[in-house]
């Protein structure tokens, strides 16, 4: 079973909700909750560019707890006497409520780590299970330039990635230009994203 928490890009002062501000929170996932009873895991975060509060589940039946043993350290269980799911495929453990802190450094980038992974089933019997971490940059999307705002300039780095002619912003070394540019969040960056920008720019 594969325990997800995705990649995202969040300013200071943004909540995070995924996969867009119409979603609320961040979700965790599993491939696959058939034959599942249990999940728990602890999720290791660098508290200065997110703040968590909270976790609920939206499986039917199922209950959730939430903990903060420690700071950048949340803790959660999700169980329930049925198994999650009664077909394959993957579905939605929860979400946590989350935010970036006003005070979190621009261009700043962190691992969301899923350790102390343990899948249970009805058993009960340990189903064997792996972590999917997440990347977290702490800026705002599309702003390619790193400067804060929307600009002329991101317009630019963003066409120069379409037509094959650029690598990526130098803003954010070693990120990933899918983090921020695939605005649409169709997969790829593409003229598409042009026009997503164009409704941000314009906010």
């Amino acid at each position: 079973v594969l325990v997800s928490v995705p990649d995202f890009t969040r300013g200071y002062g943004q909540s995070v909700n995924l996969p867009s501000n119409a979603d609320a929170g961040l979700p965790i996932t599993l491939s696959t909750g058939q034959n599942v009873t249990k999940v728990e895991f602890d999720l290791v975060y660098d508290s200065a560019l997110l703040t968590i509060t909270d976790f609920s589940t939206s499986i039917p039946g199922a209950v959730s707890t939430f903990s903060s043993p420690s700071t950048g350290v949340v803790h959660v269980s999700v169980s329930s006497a049925a198994e999650f799911s009664a077909t394959v495929g993957a579905i939605e453990l929860g979400r946590f409520a989350a935010t970036v802190p006003d005070t979190a450094p621009y261009a700043s980038k962190q691992i969301l780590h899923i350790t102390s992974l343990n899948v249970e089933d009805s058993v009960p019997q340990t189903r064997p299970s792996r972590t999917d971490d997440g990347v977290h940059i702490a800026a705002f999307v599309g702003d390619s330039s790193g400067n804060q705002a929307y600009s002329s300039g991101d317009t630019t780095l963003l066409q120069r990635i379409i037509v094959g002619s650029g690598t990526g912003p130098v803003a954010y070394q070693l990120a990933d230009p899918m983090l921020l540019m695939d605005i649409n969040r169709g997969g790829t960056i593409t003229s598409g994203e042009m026009e997503q920008f164009t409704d941000f720019a314009l906010r």
